[in-house]
């Protein structure tokens, strides 16, 4: 097994010598995949809870593969149990911009494309202290993750940590301008003040800025969203993680996309809340 399926062993003559597993300052993001108890529930009740499972896991089993392809022998490692998925990669010291900027992009294409099936994500990328061996994954850094998603995610947005934060400005300054830095795409700022990962830029990255493939994806994720409005319009706890979405799509949309194109893409009926570029 190699250390991009996050394995710990080496094939020697011929025979598995076990290495014993490293304690590793990690970037760590912990995602919990919403509303899926309720349609294993509604499956389970429908009969097809055997299908729906099959389906989801496969979702999740192309998104690893695609992912695990950009950490070749970095130490990537994916495990899910259920709706939590957890994403995480040693951290370079001598480039932690780099190894925090993939997984940001990564929680993004993952974020952006069960979205636009219907699935949202809430979570939190944070950098601590991490244990992967096989099957067991332990750290403090994973236990702030999971807090962070719990407590003050709220809504669908993955949060960047302050772990990671504060060190924003010094990842901005090592570019000619910080107005070209990446970060300022793949991160937002919202309404409080926390950092999220702009996972609505995933439009413009996979597409390389076709103009008319990006207006394509917007208008599903558009769709996508008043779904999830309509159906839980009786429902106000639910009601406001979806209400924050459109917010959020609307927002991308007026500032990421030129004017008549955003205009064209608003979610309609939906206040304007007060979201920032990083």
């Amino acid at each position: 097994m190699s250390d991009a399926e996050g394995g710990d062993e080496d094939l020697v003559v011929g025979q598995i010598v076990r290495r014993p597993a490293q304690f590793l300052p990690s970037v760590i993001c912990w995602v919990d995949v919403l509303g899926v108890s309720d349609a294993l529930k509604a499956a389970a009740c429908s009969g097809t809870e055997a299908t729906w499972a099959q389906r989801y896991a496969a979702d999740l089993k192309s998104m690893h593969d695609r992912l695990s392809k950009d950490y070749s022998g970095s130490g990537f490692s994916w495990h899910v149990i259920s709706d939590a998925i957890v994403l995480s990669v040693p951290l370079a010291h001598d480039h932690p911009e780099f190894t925090t900027g993939y997984v940001f992009m990564d929680a993004a294409e993952a974020q952006f494309e069960f979205a636009l099936k219907g699935r949202f994500m809430r979570g939190a990328i944070t950098i601590g202290p991490l244990l992967v061996d096989g099957t067991v994954v332990v750290g403090s850094g994973l236990m702030r993750a999971q807090a962070i998603e719990a407590k003050e995610a709220c809504f669908p947005r993955i949060l960047v940590d302050d772990s990671i934060g504060s060190c924003l400005p010094e990842f901005l300054s090592y570019y000619s301008s910080s107005l070209v830095a990446p970060q300022r795409l793949h991160l937002a700022v919202d309404a409080d003040d926390k950092v999220f990962v702009n996972y609505l830029y995933e439009a413009v990255e996979s597409t390389d800025g076709d103009a008319n493939a990006v207006v394509k994806l917007l208008e599903k994720h558009r769709l996508v969203v008043e779904q999830q409005l309509k159906q839980h319009a009786n429902n106000p706890k639910v009601l406001g993680k979806y209400e924050w979405v459109a917010q959020y799509h609307n927002w991308f949309c007026n500032n990421f996309l030129c004017p008549t194109m955003g205009r064209g893409l608003q979610i309609a009926d939906i206040s304007a809340r007060n979201f920032s570029k990083l």
